[in-house]
């Protein structure tokens, strides 16, 4: 949002608005069966199509540099090794980046069929979120503001 990421990489990732975490829970210990475990998800998706909703939902950000798959993992290693030179630790290793690249497939399908829960629309749980941020200075407001 603010562009100090200098770059990213396409990845999926997984989402749940926050009030739908705390609604599966209070379902999962109302009418959840013993013993079982409920995912909570409301939408897999990828960078670059979270990028677009960003910049739907509040114009930013204006330009993103997406690095390739290889460029990272090279940058992991690069990074490792440099921390081995220098006795420091950095904020990127080799294990992070492959955590990075694995990214987060969830299915919360489960939470749906069995206790009823409803999932937010990403895009509504992004222009909340951002509102309130930017409530707080944190963030630039959404274009089109939650009611």
């Amino acid at each position: 949002m603010n562009g100090k990421l200098p770059v990213v990489v396409d990845t999926p990732l997984s989402f749940v608005d926050v009030a739908d975490c705390v609604e599966g829970h209070l379902l999962a210990e109302a009418d959840g069966r013993g013993g079982e475990r409920y995912i909570l998800n409301g939408t897999t998706t990828t960078v670059p199509e979270v990028v677009a909703l960003l910049r739907r939902v509040c114009g930013r950000p204006e330009r993103v540099r997406f690095a390739p798959r290889w460029l990272a993992s090279a940058g992991g290693w690069a990074a490792e090794a440099a921390s081995a030179v220098t006795r420091r630790d950095l904020p990127l290793c080799r294990e992070a980046v492959r955590t990075l690249l694995h990214g987060h497939r969830y299915d919360g399908s489960r939470a749906e069929r069995e206790l009823g829960l409803r999932y937010t629309p990403l895009h509504e749980t992004v222009r909340r979120t951002l509102a309130w941020y930017a409530e707080r200075g944190l963030a630039p407001a959404p274009l089109d503001p939650p009611a």
